[in-house]
């Protein structure tokens, strides 16, 4: 049930809460956590433009959030760079809600896909059914790409105009 739970923009407030939610998650790896904390620190940077960011949250309490951005180089192509939901939060629509979210703001800009990276290894099979089920196809498969058996797996959806 979604009725409390509304969508907003990331306020520096916020990084306690999604350092707990993320450690919290279960499959995030040590490096993967700091990666995650230095994306929301550069988001967080009055005036940049790499990284948007949304928060779910019901009251005070920080239930998801979502990170994305142009890739480089290109002009239509953006990069989901973070999905994570609170446990406690699972089950009620929050990941969808924030992945929508993260493609109507895509589409809003004009951009023609968006891509999704993630893990081969065990913990992550629920992440690529969860995109899946969003209508994303898998478009790649490089083998042992973080270490061996460990292979890193690119999602995309693309929007028509």
């Amino acid at each position: 049930m979604l009725s409390t739970v509304v969508l907003r923009d990331l306020h520096a407030a916020d990084r306690p809460a999604i350092e707990r939610l993320l450690h919290g998650a279960g499959n995030f790896n040590a490096a993967e956590i700091a990666v995650a904390l230095e994306v929301v620190d550069a988001g967080l940077v009055p005036g940049q433009t790499d990284y948007e960011l949304i928060v779910a949250a019901d009251g005070e309490a920080v239930l998801g959030y979502a990170c994305w951005g142009l890739a480089s180089m290109s002009d239509g192509t953006w990069d989901l760079y973070w999905v994570a939901v609170d446990p406690q939060g699972r089950g009620r629509g929050i990941g969808r809600l924030l992945v929508e979210h993260c493609e109507e703001r895509v589409r809003d800009a004009g951009g023609r896909s968006l891509l999704v990276e993630t893990s081969s290894r065990t913990g992550y099979e629920g992440t690529l059914a969860f995109y899946r089920v969003l209508n994303y196809e898998v478009l790649a498969r490089l083998r042992d790409y973080y270490i061996a058996g460990d292979d890193k797996i690119i999602l995309g959806k693309y929007f028509s105009y």
